[in-house]
C-alpha cells in the first residue's frame, strides 16, 4: 500500500495519512485546500492535516479532477461514465447535537392537545369517580414526555 503524504503546514515534518486502504494511488488532483487521491476502485478526499471522506465505485476509475473552488469532484471511470459530485468544506466543523424527546423540550410530539383533553377530562366536575386512564404505545419516552407535559403543564 502506498501512502500519500504532505505537509500538515504546522512543523517541518511530513504527516503520513493513509489515503487508500489496499490500493495504491493512481490519480491526484487538488484545489481550494483539498486534496482527492483515487486508486482503481477508491476515492479519498484530504484536508492539509486528514482524511475527511472515502468510498468505493464498482468501476475502474481513469481519472479524478476538482473545480478551481474545490466545490465539485468529477471521476470518469472505464466503462465511460463522468460521475460529479458536490463536496462542501466549511472552512469550521461543527459538531451539532442531538437530544433525544426530553420531558424539558419543545413538543415535538405534538402531545400538546392530548394533554389538554386528558387535563379537561380528569378535572370536570361532572366525571363520578372512579376514573381509569390508560396510556397505551410502543414507545415509553413519548408516554414519560405526555405524563411529564401534564404534571407540569
Amino acid at each position: 500500500m502506498r501512502r500519500l503524504s504532505w505537509s500538515t503546514g504546522q512543523d517541518a515534518d511530513n504527516a503520513i495519512i493513509p489515503a487508500l486502504t489496499g490500493q495504491s494511488v493512481e490519480h491526484l488532483a487538488a484545489a481550494g485546500g483539498l486534496t482527492v487521491a483515487a486508486g482503481d476502485r477508491q476515492i479519498a478526499v484530504l484536508t492539509k492535516d486528514a482524511v475527511v471522506a472515502r468510498w468505493e465505485t464498482q468501476d475502474e476509475i481513469t481519472a479524478v479532477a476538482l473545480s478551481p473552488d474545490a466545490a465539485a469532484l468529477g471521476v470518469a471511470t472505464r466503462n465511460m461514465t463522468f460521475r460529479i459530485w458536490r463536496i462542501d468544506a466549511p472552512q469550521e466543523l461543527r459538531l451539532t447535537s442531538y437530544t433525544a424527546d426530553s420531558p424539558d423540550g419543545d413538543d415535538l410530539l405534538g402531545v400538546d392537545p392530548i394533554v389538554d383533553a386528558l387535563a379537561a377530562l380528569v378535572s370536570a366536575r361532572a366525571l363520578q369517580p372512579p376514573l381509569s386512564v390508560g396510556l397505551l404505545g410502543r414507545g415509553a419516552r413519548a408516554k414519560r414526555f405526555l405524563c411529564d407535559a401534564w404534571r407540569t403543564g
